[in-house]
């Protein structure tokens, strides 16, 4: 019997960094969207999930890792400048 991972179960899928700013960017979309009315009064993850996963049935996601990727914050890597006169070598 196969082990079963998220999204089926609890916990943060195996992501690339790709793949978690555009769930990020959908989630944010999904939000930003996101009009109250009788049945639904406050957006919360159930809502983000099942409107994310309805439409990308090809990536399913699960609380925990829609969590995570509204969370991610990319890093940036550091940029290292030239040595010249104006920027000279830290000693």
């Amino acid at each position: 019997m196969a082990k079963a991972v998220p999204p089926q179960v609890n916990g943060i899928m195996d992501l690339t960094e790709e793949e978690v700013l555009s769930i990020q960017a959908e989630l944010i979309a999904i939000q930003d969207a996101f009009e109250p009315d009788d049945y639904v009064v406050y957006c919360d993850m159930q809502y983000l999930v099942s409107h994310y996963n309805d439409a990308h049935p090809e990536l399913l996601i699960n609380g925990d890792t829609a969590e995570y990727c509204l969370q991610y914050v990319k890093e940036e890597q550091p940029v290292e400048e030239d040595p010249t006169p104006e920027n000279p070598p830290a000693e």
